[in-house]
């Protein structure tokens, strides 16, 4: 039984390192998801960057001074 006992206690820390591993890799391509799914949203050419563009622009134009020709 004493075998038995030992030859556990040498495979757990293996285990866990696998663990680790796995768990790092998930996370990576959780990351890389992540990170195509902002490149697509905010993008040069995405839907949110273009909304974007015309809420600002709608901004611009209501803060910008407008000139009169009479006040030259």
């Amino acid at each position: 039984m004493s075998m038995n006992i030992k030859t556990m206690k040498k495979r757990i820390p293996s285990s866990k390192k696998k663990q680790i591993g796995a768990a790092a890799i998930e996370y990576a391509v959780v990351a890389g998801l992540v990170a195509i799914l902002l490149v697509s949203i905010f993008g040069s050419e995405g839907a949110m960057s273009e909304a974007l563009d015309a809420a600002f622009a709608k901004v611009t134009e209501a803060i910008t001074p407008t000139t009169s020709s009479s006040e030259t």
